[in-house]
């Protein structure tokens, strides 16, 4: 084994102080990716409305005590915000200018109240004298209701207009309910009604783990397909170096020829190209996590929303997951490389799996279904199934020792068949005949 590890670490000098190829493997793959994961959301606005620019939510005769509330949010949002009262919104209703800003993606937010019926006639309403008085009968254990209601007016067929509205019922409403309480209904909550209890103080630990929930579900659609596909660019890049080229150059045929063992080349070659896949693999996690808490607005369309934080357990388990599949490749590069005479055979024949991959991606971003017992038999595909189980904290230690177990089983069978392939190719005789 003392060959194996000379190999090893002679693999890993030669591709880590070439700065060329270090630049192929780490630098510009994670730039891309880094590119992509910024531009998506750009992307998918103009594909979903035909502009770049940010949504805008129109608040239709908000009341004061909602303008407070919204001055309180931050202007580097995923949208804008913009008032109109009831005459300007009932204008743009009959020239379809309204249903022109809907058909680019905004949404429109209408807060209104219905007539009070009083001294046998109806009167006249609004929204902020509903609530307040809603909250001077909840005071005085009065349980009348309120007649104060808000409506969201969207382009059923635009996706863009949709999210904003949705973004309104589960991002701003539920805040603005809270602040109701703290200022309108104040008396609300003096008198022992409301919240049991509020957290005056900023908490960061409560603000990553809320954002995290939602970024890591986000996450596990996305990362686990690009690292494989990240991954599998670079060990097919790394391996054909390693053993195709050098085959071309002949140097292989002089390294079979001396004392070490043919097992010995393959494991020290296969050991560093899987090592180096895992370190570009960790780079990829490194800028998703970037990426991440980088993007300050949480667009919607965004591929990884802010807050993608994965636990050092989660880091470990993902760690040994790539790492498996890493050997499992590698192996899998090696068998095809020596399979193929001639060069331009190799590159077609590891370029179809990368194509694979590449659909592959697209297929588990849209996958909606959760995964089946048998999927973590499956070699590659288990391992990636194990790692979207792992960020959504749905795996268990059975289904991970049984894929880890699985791709080991399957990595030795793929070095006994690599071994015997490389042994038939460079016997004595063969490179004799060679030259």
């Amino acid at each position: 084994m003392n060959s194996a590890w000379n190999i090893f670490r002679w693999e890993l000098r030669r591709v880590l102080t070439n700065w060329r190829q270090a630049m192929t493997i780490f630098v510009i793959p994670s730039f891309v990716l880094l590119l992509v994961l910024y531009l998506f959301p750009l992307l998918m606005d103009f594909m979903a409305t035909g502009n770049l620019g940010r949504p805008t939510l129109y608040f239709v005769n908000s009341p004061t005590s909602f303008s407070e509330y919204i001055n309180t949010k931050p202007a580097n949002l995923s949208y804008k915000t913009s008032d109109m009262d009831e005459s300007m919104f009932a204008v743009a209703l009959l020239d379809g200018s309204a249903k022109a800003l809907a058909e680019q993606g905004s949404a429109f937010v209408v807060f209104s109240s219905f007539p009070r019926y009083e001294d046998n006639k109806d009167s006249a309403t609004s929204f902020e004298g509903e609530l307040e008085r809603y909250y001077l009968n909840a005071s005085s254990d009065n349980q009348a209701g309120s007649l104060a209601f808000i409506s969201v007016l969207v382009d059923p067929d635009n996706m863009k207009s949709t999210i904003t509205a949705k973004i309104f019922e589960m991002e701003i409403l539920p805040e603005y309910k809270d602040f109701l309480s703290d200022t309108v209904g104040n008396e609300y909550v003096s008198a022992g009604g409301g919240r049991q209890f509020s957290i005056n103080v900023f908490n960061p630990f409560s603000e990553i783990m809320l954002h995290r929930s939602v970024a890591n579900a986000s996450a596990a659609r996305v990362l686990p397909a690009a690292l494989f596909l990240l991954l599998y660019y670079c060990i097919y890049s790394i391996a054909f170096d390693a053993i195709g080229a050098e085959r071309e150059r002949g140097f292989l045929a002089k390294v079979a020829l001396t004392p070490v063992r043919k097992i010995d080349i393959i494991v020290g070659k296969a050991g560093a190209v899987a090592l180096i896949g895992l370190l570009n693999s960790v780079s990829i996690i490194v800028v998703f996590i970037i990426a991440s808490w980088t993007n300050f607005s949480n667009n919607p369309f965004s591929l990884i929303p802010f807050g993608f934080t994965p636990f050092p357990l989660q880091m470990a388990s993902i760690l040994l997951l790539i790492t498996c599949a890493a050997v499992v490749l590698s192996l899998f590069c090696f068998i095809v490389i020596f399979s193929c005479n001639r060069p331009q055979d190799v590159i077609l024949n590891l370029q179809i799996p990368l194509l694979i991959f590449l659909v592959y991606f697209f297929v588990n971003i849209y996958r909606s279904t959760s995964s089946h017992p048998f999927e973590v038999f499956i070699p590659i595909h288990g391992a990636l199934t194990m790692m979207r189980e792992v960020l959504l904290n749905n795996a268990s230690t059975s289904e991970m020792i049984t894929v880890v177990a699985s791709h080991v089983a399957i990595a030795i069978i793929l070095l006994v068949i690599c071994r015997k392939i490389f042994k038939s190719s460079y016997s004595y005789n063969e490179i004799e005949e060679r030259r």
